[in-house]
């Protein structure tokens, strides 16, 4: 038969247990958790950082395709010139007070399907052996290089994504090195038209374009006497 005493030792041995049972994480097992929460973590930075410079890369060699197309055109065809700048899909194309789809079919009709940053390329000449040319656009072509997700700036000045500004991009004719380079106020808004460039903000000496995402930039140099560019990143 138990005394007292021992079933007073039993119950006191169990509370022990149960109270050395629920104590939680130790101090080496939070260590633990930590470390292995900061590595997935870093991970995830990591991921994302080259994801968002792989979008910086595209927008770098988009930009410098249409770069080169826009040197090519002007010394092949009639004044061209270009203008890159951010575009909306989400605005009153049609005046009517309302951002519906009528407004985005009329955007879709000028290539403009998605918002983002845009090459606009003004054509004064097109001729009915050119079909490359989009002619139902006015002279105008659309060709999106990057998403709001990257910062392009000319110098050290931003192309804003609220689409109020644009850097205007013209080259020689006859020799193929940068002619002019001038910000001008834009609109958001894709037309057959394209952007007014006839009262520019301001001019520059186009040295460099850059283009960030994430933790990556890559950039654009000028020469501006012969016209070339390169990438760098």
């Amino acid at each position: 038969m138990l005394t007292s005493t021992k079933i007073s030792f039993k119950l006191h041995n169990r509370a022990k247990m149960r109270a050395t049972d629920n104590k939680g994480l130790s101090i080496v097992e939070l260590i633990v958790v930590i470390a292995i929460m900061a590595v997935l973590i870093g991970l995830l930075g990591m991921s994302l950082s080259a994801l968002f410079g792989t979008e910086a890369s595209q927008a770098a060699r988009k930009t410098e395709a249409q770069l080169n197309d826009a040197k090519t055109g002007a010394m092949t065809r009639a004044a061209e010139y270009m203008v890159i700048r951010y575009i909306d899909i989400d605005v009153d194309i049609d005046g009517d007070g309302d951002i519906d789809g009528e407004d985005q079919e009329t955007m879709a009709k000028f290539g403009v399907d998605r918002s983002g940053f845009y090459a606009e390329k003004h054509i004064s000449t097109l001729t009915n052996s050119d079909s490359s040319l989009k002619k139902d656009y006015g002279g105008v072509e659309y060709t999106r290089i990057a998403s709001s997700k990257v910062t392009i700036k000319v110098g050290d000045t931003e192309i804003l994504s609220d689409g109020s500004n644009g850097v205007k991009i013209e080259y020689d004719r006859r020799t193929g090195r940068l002619y002019d380079a001038d910000f001008v106020t834009a609109d958001g808004k894709a037309s057959a038209t394209g952007v007014d460039t006839s009262s520019p903000t301001s001019s520059m000496e186009l040295t460099k374009m850059t283009f960030k995402a994430g933790m990556r930039t890559y950039e654009i140099d000028f020469d501006p006497v012969t016209g070339r560019h390169t990438i760098v990143n």
